[in-house]
């Protein structure tokens, strides 16, 4: 894993029209893809990081053989 703060290249592929499209639109808002791409990422996670501790309950579950979710 990447340390804290080490920067790593993450590649996506998307149709050329919808880059172009997202492109467009963040320089209009004064604003890089990338920018938005890694806010996207933050609040994502963000958002979602308990269906991380739903995944470690339920694996702890099955090995353990008892329902705790």
């Amino acid at each position: 894993m990447a340390n804290s703060g080490e920067k790593i290249r993450y590649q996506v592929r998307v149709d050329e029209e919808l880059k172009d499209a997202f492109l467009k639109v963040a320089n209009a808002c004064d604003r890089t893809g990338a920018q938005l791409v890694r806010d996207f990422m933050r609040r994502y996670t963000r958002e979602n990081k308990d269906a991380l501790q739903k995944d470690f309950l339920e694996e702890i579950s099955d090995r353990e053989g008892e329902s705790i979710v």
